[in-house]
């Protein structure tokens, strides 16, 4: 379900040697769920780490809105970048599989592979009024 109203994501291509910097635009407050999407269909989920709260409306920038160091794109590369808005409370089950692969066991997050990356991707997308956004990250 995509409401660019509600979530929208913006990333213009990249030259080697920028700052990497992907806006996300919400028009109310919400829990984001964010990962990065490698071509392998891996991914790293970003967010949310911890207790996080809803995001307040406005803009918002990856990495630095991320508590994140700013990120020098080194090599070309091209990934996705995908958040959900979810307009009412995850079951719990759910949202602790989401957090569990943010956090890694506290290790930072970990790794998901294609099987747990579709399993995750169906699980959030047939939750009610869930919404979603994504663009793609690429380096030149």
């Amino acid at each position: 379900n995509r409401d660019a109203a509600l979530l929208d994501i913006i990333a213009p291509r990249f030259a080697v040697g920028q700052l990497l910097a992907v806006e996300i635009e919400l028009s109310q407050p919400t829990p984001l769920h964010c990962w990065i999407i490698a071509p392998d269909e891996t991914a790293f989920v970003l967010l949310p780490i911890g207790d996080m709260a809803a995001w307040a409306p406005g803009t918002y920038s990856y990495p630095e809105d991320f508590g994140l160091q700013s990120v020098v794109l080194s090599q070309p590369f091209e990934n996705l970048f995908h958040c959900f808005a979810p307009t009412s409370p995850l079951p719990q089950s759910l949202a602790d599989r989401w957090q569990a692969a943010a956090t890694g066991n506290g290790t930072g997050p970990s790794l998901l592979d294609s099987q747990a990356l579709a399993e995750l991707l169906d699980e959030m997308r047939a939750q009610p009024g869930m919404v979603e956004a994504a663009a793609r990250i690429i380096v030149q």
